[in-house]
């Protein structure tokens, strides 16, 4: 692990704290403003953003195991991909309905991101205490900023825009993401597990690292094996 990589990670994992947070209660300021749209009052509003906030929660589970189970760097390209697909749904929504999916959205890939990015996090940590320490500083900024985002682009433009532009904005860190994980900075870990024909026995655990992974016959030119000698590969968490 390189320094380069240290400071990298916790660019983008503070950057993710708090958009986590920020996501999260974006709606909370913009149901003020949206009594009577699709038709429907404050108080039924409101209850269109439980089911993603019971996701950011429960779905926490599933995607910790993922981030162990295939790629943590991965991962957190869906995180950032899918929160902010999740925005845009919201923002374009047409209905009651619409809306209610957008938010879903949100919640359930903002799920994705306390197992996995700050276990990312501390994997490419030098000094783990203060990237930590920075990175709930983020996380806290998101959530003071979460109504004043929303507060500032609904007065100016609309509701929709609360939505539409920080959602655009994710994309735009997501891209950036992935290319720094083609490029080598941002690594990707493989764990290869191997069993030799007509044998029951584990050769042996590889980690390889990568910018764009080892799959299939592949696998026994990195460690010196051959292709009839694997019988599967699995991902580990990087």
């Amino acid at each position: 692990m390189t320094a380069t990589e240290s400071r990298v990670a916790l660019v983008f994992a503070s950057f993710g704290h708090s958009a986590t947070h920020l996501f999260m209660l974006l709606y909370a300021t913009v149901v003020l403003v949206l009594e009577g749209e699709f038709g429907m009052s404050y108080a039924e509003l409101q209850w269109l953003s439980v089911p993603g906030f019971v996701l950011f929660g429960a779905a926490a589970l599933p995607a910790g195991w993922l981030g162990d189970r295939w790629s943590q760097a991965k991962m957190m390209a869906v995180f950032y991909f899918g929160v902010g697909g999740g925005a845009v749904v919201t923002g374009l929504a047409q209905s009651w309905l619409g809306l209610a999916i957008g938010l879903t959205l949100i919640g359930l890939f903002a799920s994705i991101y306390h197992p996995v990015g700050i276990a990312w996090l501390v994997k490419h940590s030098e000094k783990r205490g203060r990237a930590l320490g920075w990175n709930g500083l983020f996380g806290m900024l998101g959530t003071a900023g979460a109504a004043l985002v929303a507060g500032t682009l609904a007065d100016l433009v609309s509701w929709r825009a609360a939505f539409l532009v920080p959602g655009i904005l994710m994309w735009m860190v997501g891209g950036v993401f992935l290319l720094y994980i083609r490029a080598g900075v941002i690594r990707v870990v493989y764990s290869i597990r191997t069993r030799a024909v007509g044998g029951g026995n584990e050769t042996g655990i590889y980690c390889i690292a990568g910018d764009r992974g080892v799959r299939g016959n592949d696998v026994p030119r990195h460690i010196g094996g051959s292709a009839q000698a694997v019988q599967r590969a699995v991902v580990c968490g990087d």
